[in-house]
């Protein structure tokens, strides 16, 4: 893991996080298979995305969430859409380079941004298209966010209810 920017943890602190890790993995896995979610990866992937990219920031995790889906969205079209004969194709084209010109100039970014084109990037390598599985891939997606998304937000407010309870530091004489 890359700590670009930011000290890495001591030994101790990065044990710590590897074993509060491993039951949080272990539940999504069990309560994702025990709720029939077909592709952990890919909210793996989204939480991913949202914890190393954007550091879990609240403001990053909607346009991160939508970005997704619509990168899922766009790779089921870049199966669908050449099947459709030289309409689809010509229509595709347009779509990815109305799209990329969108990103380029930071517009719609709710939906266009980079998370949608790692979703697309994903979705197309041919392992994982071919399998034509994308509204299961979304299901997914909205599970791991939904998952790491809670979890953020029980941190959070665990950590707000310690600095509430704190005593107050007392007056310097």
């Amino acid at each position: 893991m890359s700590n670009e920017g930011h000290a890495a943890p001591s030994a101790l602190k990065a044990a710590i996080i590897v074993v509060v890790l491993i039951p949080l993995v272990a539940g999504y896995m069990i309560l994702g298979s025990t709720i029939g979610v077909v592709h952990l990866w890919s909210g793996f992937l989204f939480t991913l995305y949202w914890s190393a990219i954007h550091a879990a920031n609240p403001t990053a995790y909607w346009p991160d969430l939508c970005g997704a889906l619509m990168g899922v969205g766009y790779a089921f079209l870049c199966h669908w859409l050449p099947l459709q004969g030289t309409a689809g194709g010509i229509a595709l084209l347009a779509i990815l380079c109305v799209t990329t010109w969108l990103l380029i100039q930071g517009k719609v970014s709710l939906v266009i941004n980079l998370g949608l084109m790692l979703f697309l990037t994903v979705c197309t390598i041919p392992m994982v298209g071919e399998t034509n599985d994308h509204l299961n891939i979304a299901i997914g997606v909205v599970y791991g966010a939904a998952y790491s998304g809670l979890l953020f937000l029980a941190a959070t407010n665990v950590g707000k209810l310690r600095s509430r309870r704190a005593p107050a530091p007392a007056p310097a004489e």
